[in-house]
């Protein structure tokens, strides 16, 4: 009777061990699982962005302001103008070029500058011909005083109405334009520099290539097969051998393709103290920044070269 007592005892411990196994199992797939055995770049990294720092303009269009090139710096040098209805129009901000598969959250503008009354609407474009008029936001107008002073305008989640769903082609040297028509008061405004800033972020997966469109993913494929093997010996209480075999194999398979932006700007987008440099490969990569970003191309000498991103020293 003792014998049975023993035998049982031990196939009951032998059912728990299986049936531990089969929940440490169940919550390993589906910890890293998001459909099946694949776990998307969405859920390991997070977005990133690609924010321009502010830029000046290089340009501009209209007569109906005095030296409206004074616009372009901040120098206590003022364009300036005293009647109602009188616009210039700035351009020629050296956007680096923005990811295509970017989302433009929002735009700043900045107007360093002072008045005895009059003042100005700002308005923008995307094409150099049509501005934004429609929606909350779309005009926005100057509030300066006597007193030279920065005056920010827009912001990191603010698209200037709804006329126009920016996209990364709108940010171009010529398409892109501020423009400043002044309205029905009286007095003189004097504007000593334009600047804009432009907010972007991409999607999680173009985290170590923020300028290619990358539709990578990680992918695991999980192969268990336990195997059990009773060997009884010739004494009264036999002996289980429980061999498990457990062979996970994690696969990561990436495919970046190069979109042109090139390296030294591509590693300033992610972090603006790093440089960038081109390496025939990974290994040859040093220095630290989150981790050594790379990427096929980004005009290396080849496209089998790698983008190295370092913190500048």
């Amino acid at each position: 009777m003792s014998k049975r007592y023993i035998l049982f005892g031990l196939i009951f411990i032998f059912c728990i061990a299986i049936f531990s196994y089969q929940v440490s199992y169940a919550k390993f797939t589906s910890a890293a699982s998001n459909n099946g055995n694949v776990i998307s770049a969405d859920s390991v990294f997070p977005p990133v962005d690609c924010n321009s720092v502010f830029l000046v303009p290089t340009t501009h269009t209209g007569t109906d302001w005095t030296n409206p090139i004074k616009g372009y710096a901040s120098d206590n040098v003022y364009a300036t103008t005293t009647g109602n209805g009188k616009w210039v129009s700035y351009f020629g901000f050296a956007f680096a070029g923005f990811p295509s598969n970017s989302t433009i959250n929002g735009i700043e503008v900045s107007i360093e500058g002072k008045s005895t009354g009059r003042q100005a609407n700002i308005d923008l474009s995307w094409d150099g011909v049509n501005y934004t008029t429609a929606g909350t936001g779309a005009v926005q107008t100057t509030t300066l005083t006597s007193t030279e002073a920065i005056l920010l305008l827009g912001g990191p989640t603010n698209k200037w109405g709804t006329s126009r769903s920016w996209t990364s082609a709108d940010f171009t040297s010529t398409n892109f334009r501020v423009r400043l028509t002044t309205n029905n008061t009286s007095g003189t405004i004097s504007v000593d520099q334009i600047r804009v800033k432009v907010y972007c972020s991409l999607g999680s997966k173009q985290r170590n290539m923020s300028n290619q469109t990358n539709s990578s993913s990680l992918t695991i494929t999980q192969t268990e097969t336990p195997t059990l093997t009773i060997t009884p010996t010739p004494t009264v209480i036999p002996t289980p051998t429980i061999t498990p075999t457990n062979n996970p194999t994690p696969t990561l398979t990436p495919t970046p393709t190069s979109s042109g932006l090139n390296c030294d700007q591509y590693c300033k987008n992610i972090n603006s103290s790093s440089v960038g440099y081109c390496a025939s490969s990974e290994s040859l990569c040093t220095g630290q920044d989150s981790g050594i970003s790379q990427g096929v191309g980004y005009e290396c000498t080849t496209e089998t070269q790698v983008c190295c991103c370092t913190p500048q020293l």
